[in-house]
Order: structure tokens, then sequence, then C-alpha cells
């Protein structure tokens, strides 16, 4: 890739890393690129996964100018999305850890300094999934989306009896101590970035449906 170009979304970064790999990759801005917006998505996660975004200045002095939060899970199809202001050149460094191997994908795409403030605000792309839970605790939402507007978690179990629980610790919901989702029921949680969310079904299989809008 010869640069991050203006309204363009582009690869930044790919593959899998092994734990102790540091993937580094330094790019330009094309002309009339004067911020970046950032996506991750990792499919698989059996470490721990660091994604960091530098600004390189005209001195070679790094300056950090995104961090995304510590991955421990797969992001279960949600894209975590930053933005910010650069320099000329940018450095995006992937660094894994922990017992195994991590799959993920990182895109970019370049916008003026004035498109900065509106797109952390605005609402430009949702994502729907569809996914079950049982009675055993389990990680429902492993990393949230950074720049979201709004998100809602159904319990779609609309002819079953089973109530969905959820929770924002494994130690919550194994305590007690969570929402009670009926049947057919959702929540619209205000989550920060860096918040997880573990459910549970109070009986048999439950089917959920997660949207969000960013």
């Amino acid at each position: 890739m010869s640069g991050i170009e203006l309204g363009v979304t582009c690869t930044l970064a790919s593959g899998t890393c092994q734990p102790g790999d540091v993937v580094s990759k330094t790019v330009m801005l094309n002309r009339g690129t004067e911020s970046v917006l950032l996506s991750l998505f990792a499919e698989d996660v059996q470490g721990t996964l660091n994604v960091k975004l530098y600004t390189l200045t005209e001195t070679d002095q790094e300056v950090e100018v995104i961090a995304f939060p510590e991955l421990t899970a797969p992001t279960v199809d949600l894209l975590l999305r930053r933005a910010a202001a650069v320099m000329q050149r940018v450095r995006i460094e992937v660094t894994c850890s922990g017992a195994g191997p991590s799959t993920f994908d990182i895109r970019a795409k370049g916008l003026t300094s004035g498109e900065l403030s509106a797109t952390i605000r605005g609402a430009d792309d949702w994502n729907v999934q569809n996914t079950t839970v049982t009675s055993t605790p389990s990680l429902l939402i492993g990393a949230d989306l950074t720049d979201r507007n709004g998100l809602m978690i159904r319990n779609a179990n609309f002819t079953g009896t089973e109530i969905l629980r959820l929770a924002e610790s494994l130690t919550k919901l194994q305590s007690g101590v969570y929402a009670s989702i009926l049947p057919g029921e959702s929540i619209q949680p205000d989550l920060r970035a860096g918040n997880v969310v573990y459910a549970e079904s109070s009986g048999g299989t439950i089917r959920v449906e997660i949207v969000e809008i960013t």
C-alpha cells in the first residue's frame, strides 16, 4: 500500500501473530489526508492483543495518538473504531502476548480535520449479530464499539420461558447480581469503550440479537 488515501478504506495490517510477536508498519498520508479513522477486527484472540497507532514527527519522534483497549477475546464481529489527527507519517504497532496466537485485521480511512469530530459524534454504520447463550456463563461482548451511538441486546427466545441474564463481570453473574431480560424483551445499556458483557440463560439455549449503531 502506497499510503492512506482521503475517503478510502484500506487494510493497514492483517494476519496472525504468535505470543511475543510485534507487528509494525509505517505508512505515509496521501495528499489531502489530515486525520485517520482506524478500525480493528479481531477474529480469534487466544492470548492478548494490543494495537496502537503512533504519529511520527519530522524529527522522527513518535507520539501515541490511538490505543485500543487490550483484547483478551474476539471482538465478536464488532469493530472498535478510533480517529485522531496525525502528522505526515504514522506507524501501526500490534503486540501479541499470552497463551496463544491472535488473528486480526486493521483498516484505515483518511479524513480531513473537519471530518474528524463529525465522525466521532455521528452514526455512519451499524452492526447486527445473532448468537446463542446457554446456562453456562460466557462472554457475550468482548469489546464494545468505541464511537457507538446505540446498543440493543434482545432475548430473542420468543416462544420459550428462559430468562437472559446480563452482568458486567463473570463474578457478578455467577453470584446472582445481574440484569434479567425476559423473552422478547431487550435492554439498551449506554456503555463506554472497554466495557464487556457476560451472559447466561436461566435454563435452555437462548437466541440473542445484538444491534450496535456507530
